[in-house]
């Protein structure tokens, strides 16, 4: 029988949902890896080691894969008409490194980067976490005790 790298892996699906879920605040989104590393099941895998109470928006989910009837959910098209207006994303990346953006689309990356800041990156084995936080809109007044 052949083996390949995806055969067996170390990549620690549970703890990036254990750390989603300890910092969960109803209203977030989650972000996962798609596009060309679909067959990863990042955004399926996390999601299955959510809580019950624990359900962020798939923010570039235009429909589940259950609904389209297919292994794969459809992404949205044109991922800056899928961001809404959740204050706090968690966006779950393959890999070990600190850009929270790095191995998404172009596009879904650009529109995060648009709208968001990162204020946490963590990591379990093969995966990235990060927390980010909507942007202040242009001319808002700082958050208190912030300069």
């Amino acid at each position: 029988m052949l083996r390949t790298a995806a055969s067996h892996t170390d990549t620690d699906y549970r703890g990036a949902a254990r750390l989603v879920a300890t910092g969960y605040a109803p209203g977030d989104a989650l972000v996962a890896v798609g596009g060309d590393l679909n067959w990863m099941m990042v955004g399926p895998a996390v999601s299955y080691y959510l809580p019950a109470g624990v359900r962020p928006r798939q923010l570039f989910v235009r429909e589940s894969a259950a609904a389209a009837h297919d292994l794969f959910a459809v992404e949205c098209p044109v991922p800056v008409t899928c961001v809404g207006d959740e204050r706090r994303v968690w966006v779950v990346t393959i890999g070990t490194g600190d850009d929270p953006y790095e191995r998404l689309p172009g596009e879904q990356a650009r529109a995060l980067r648009t709208a968001f800041v990162p204020a946490e990156v963590r990591h379990v084995p093969g995966l990235t976490v990060s927390l980010l936080v909507r942007r202040p809109a242009a001319g808002a007044a700082p958050a208190p005790g912030r300069p």
